[in-house]
């Protein structure tokens, strides 16, 4: 119990010498009194540090961490949608396809993981190739993104010239 508190004045004193050190090398000028506010408010910070063990502070962090746990991941699940869905308007440009509403199913676990993927598209097609070039989309879709065939859904509009 001694040597921990003997440990922490001495860091203090330590710390003191060194402010005055720096006190005197340091010439007057206009920064001087910046450098002194820097280093007094660093001292007021380890001189505080024990009233933190005191107060048992970290039997809030636990309520404090699940509260920004979630929000957390829910910014994070919707940021990944929205860089999914620039991202399927990307890869399907290639194809010739328009995308005109994107959602994705994500499972939350250890990581976020694609479970479904619902599509609208605008494409030049004929009038019997509208099976054909789902499977296409829905092969292409699948290889991209590692889900199966039968979690993609699409919806696929024949593109009208304007």
């Amino acid at each position: 119990m001694i040597e921990p508190m003997l440990d922490y004045i001495k860091n203090i004193l330590v710390f003191i010498i060194l402010i005055t050190f720096v006190g005197i090398i340091l010439p007057s000028n206009k920064y001087k009194e910046y450098i002194n506010t820097v280093l007094g408010l660093i001292l007021i910070i380890m001189t505080l540090t024990p009233i933190n063990g005191m107060l048992d502070f970290y039997d809030f962090v636990p309520v404090f961490n699940n509260f920004t746990d979630n929000n957390y991941n829910q910014s994070l699940q919707k940021n990944l949608k929205s860089s999914l869905d620039m991202q399927i308007k990307l890869v399907l440009k290639e194809y010739d396809y328009e995308v005109i509403d994107s959602e994705f199913e994500l499972d939350t676990g250890e990581a976020f993981v694609i479970s479904g993927v619902y599509l609208s598209l605008y494409g030049e097609l004929g009038d019997d190739d509208l099976k054909g070039e789902e499977e296409y989309v829905k092969k292409v879709i699948s290889s991209f993104y590692i889900v199966p065939k039968e979690n993609i859904h699409i919806d696929i509009q024949k593109k009208e010239w304007r």
